[in-house]
């Protein structure tokens, strides 16, 4: 489900920054590829060389609805203003930080939280980034 956000929202954002040829959507469509580098990473170093162990993991967890309509509400269009392209992304941060946050208090294994966790504060120094790096952009 994290990995079809993330896939959706890169795709949203290189189709803006072709048809628009928006710096801002250029820098933020590296972003966000460098941002699902670094998932990986952490999914890597979890799941010591077999990422299937935490991918398969069964959790009962049923994740706010709000959640996953606000990840799947990533749609943006070559007219998009780049004060709205840079909220969705910051919406799309902030919202798995949420995300992953409550999947770390709706799991008992230490391993999962602290992965969790981590994804968590990943997303919150995404968000803070960002905020930062616009100003320069």
């Amino acid at each position: 489900m994290i990995r079809a956000a993330h896939r959706r929202l890169r795709n949203t954002l290189d189709i803006v920054e072709q048809r628009s040829g928006s710096a801002i959507a250029a820098w933020l469509a590296t972003e966000m590829r460098q941002r699902e580098n670094h998932w990986q990473l952490a999914l890597a170093e979890f799941s010591n060389g077999n990422e299937d162990a935490i991918l398969d993991t069964w959790l009962q967890y049923v994740p706010d609805e709000s959640l996953l309509e606000r990840l799947d509400d990533v749609i943006a269009t070559s007219e998009t203003s780049v004060d709205h392209l840079m909220a969705m992304v910051n919406e799309f941060h902030e919202t798995l930080g949420q995300l992953y946050g409550s999947l770390a208090a709706g799991t008992s294994a230490p391993r999962l939280q602290t992965f969790f966790s981590r994804l968590e504060e990943l997303e919150k120094t995404i968000t803070a980034e960002q905020s930062w790096s616009a100003r320069d952009v």
